[in-house]
């Protein structure tokens, strides 16, 4: 009994084992990594951050060429380390580079859009992502993790703006917004804006936005923990 209990002991080590050294090589592929970008990946649950899924009602979009320049005003309720974010955009031609910017906004109801200081902008660079139908995603991982502060007194917050690094390129993509008809306003902390001079769109129009923080090494720091604890109980019995 002694015996085939050691010799589970020993499998578990040797499983946690290669649990460790694989969950060490995860976390440092991404804290070396750049800017990663996924097609339709999914909006991360939590999320500090979350305007709206416009795919869940009545949906339309925005086209982005040339110079134009795609808004929305969002507030933020917490100040974290951002590692994700995940747009509604729907790429179909991924030449032009895409640039996105967080702003600060004075006013995050303003009718006419006015951007405020720069707290970060990500360059995709042409070809580096791929197209897409609905979503986009991006995760940040090293020196590209940037602080957002929180933001969200009064009429205080930011605004996410989607342009082209190559304004030359047309018919880069869509980002989707909601367009629920009447007076129905899917996200009550901003407003969408459309390139016209940072015209406000309809109150009921909001683009999919999404920024989080997840933890990427959490779940694998869980699973050794639950190895060690097994590892002890097993070693006890063997006793």
């Amino acid at each position: 009994m002694k015996r085939s209990l050691r010799g589970t002991t020993k499998l578990w080590g040797r499983l946690c084992g290669t649990a460790a050294v694989a969950l060490l090589a995860m976390v440092g592929s991404v804290s070396q990594a750049a800017i990663i970008t996924l097609a339709d990946e999914a909006y991360p649950s939590p999320a500090t951050v979350f305007t709206t899924d416009p795919h869940v009602g009545v949906v339309a979009n925005r086209g982005l060429t040339t110079t134009r320049e795609l808004r929305q005003s969002f507030k933020n309720p917490a100040t974290i380390d951002v590692r994700k974010i995940v747009v509604s955009f729907d790429v179909n031609n991924n030449t032009s580079g895409l640039r996105l910017r967080i702003v600060e906004v004075d006013d995050v109801y303003a009718s006419t859009f006015t951007a405020g200081n720069l707290i970060h902008t990500i360059d995709l660079p042409a070809l580096s992502y791929s197209n897409s139908t609905q979503r986009t995603g991006i995760t940040l991982s090293g020196s590209d993790v940037f602080t957002l502060p929180r933001r969200d007194a009064g009429t205080t917050g930011y605004a996410l703006i989607i342009s082209q690094i190559d304004q030359t390129v047309s018919n880069t993509g869509v980002w989707h917004h909601s367009n629920e008809a009447g007076a129905l306003d899917e996200y009550l902390g901003g407003r969408y804006y459309t390139e016209a001079a940072g015209a406000q769109g309809n109150g009921h129009r909001d683009y999919g936005l999404a920024i989080a923080a997840p933890e990427p090494a959490s779940l694998g720091l869980v699973l050794l923990a639950v190895c060690g604890v097994a590892l002890v109980r097993r070693s006890r019995r063997s006793d």
